[in-house]
């Protein structure tokens, strides 16, 4: 998988972008049968770290199927777009 280089910024950027990334890893190992994370956090906290991430991408990442990974970045997606329409 490829990687961005990251831009320069500051360390509460990076403390910010460092706990996304352990929140989606941790989301990306998590069993559907623990106690936890749903379904829809555990796609919204990858795409917060991988905004541009396809379907097949967030599905096999987070061991679902690529119809639940669709509905849950449709719903993700949705409300980021009515947040920003608030804004």
């Amino acid at each position: 998988m490829l990687h961005a280089l990251p831009f320069p910024r500051g360390k509460q950027e990076e403390n910010k972008d460092e706990h996304r990334a352990s929140i989606a890893q941790e989301a990306a190992v998590e069993s559907d049968n623990e106690p936890g994370m749903s379904k829809y956090e555990r796609v919204k906290a990858y795409l917060e770290v991988h905004p541009d991430a396809k379907v097949r991408e967030v599905a096999k990442t987070l061991a679902i199927s690529v119809s639940t990974a669709n509905k849950w970045m449709i719903r993700v997606r949705g409300e980021c777009l009515q947040g920003e329409q608030h804004s």
